[in-house]
């Protein structure tokens, strides 16, 4: 006896439910930069296979996926994240551009219908001037995004947060 079963349902998507929630952009210490995406879905496991993060030059590898209300990171440098930090396990990769110490638009992108669409899973343009959280440039501190529900482009619904190792 033999069944076979045909899914009529697409797979969850990434957009809607994956947001950047963390950034230490100007950490105190050499490499030791990252940033943090969460997926907000309670349900859904969503694949970031193919999708890119522009500003800080990542192409996602096939086989990534991100759990229902999981957070993973892309650092700077693997290796120096893991020295610096105590959560390497969470670790996506290394990305090959920098983060900028004065602000920029960081943008999740997902494969469109063809190789020239893409389509906008979440974007955020940081700054280190006012109204953004000065604490956040270079003083130990990230960003850290307080609501992930609203919206991550308002500097209101960001604040500095000192998660940075031998800071107290």
């Amino acid at each position: 006896l033999t069944a076979t079963v045909t899914a009529t349902v697409a797979p969850p998507t990434p957009v809607g439910n994956v947001v950047i929630t963390e950034i230490m952009y100007h950490a105190p210490q050499e490499h030791a930069d990252y940033l943090e995406l969460f997926n907000r879905s309670t349900t859904d496991t969503v694949d970031l296979s193919g999708c890119r993060l522009d500003g800080v030059d990542f192409v996602f590898p096939m086989g990534v996926f991100l759990g229902p209300r999981q957070s993973r990171i892309l650092a700077d440098n693997v290796t120096a994240y893991a020295q610096i930090y105590t959560n390497a396990e969470v670790v996506l990769g290394a990305y090959d551009g920098e983060l900028d110490n004065g602000g920029e638009r960081l943008a999740l992108l997902a494969p469109g219908a063809d190789s020239n669409t893409w389509i906008t899973i979440d974007e955020v343009c940081y700054d280190d001037d006012p109204p953004w959280p000065a604490a956040a440039d270079g003083q130990g501190q990230s960003l850290q995004l307080l609501d992930p529900e609203q919206d991550n482009n308002r500097p209101g619904n960001w604040d500095a947060v000192n998660l940075y190792a031998g800071q107290t």
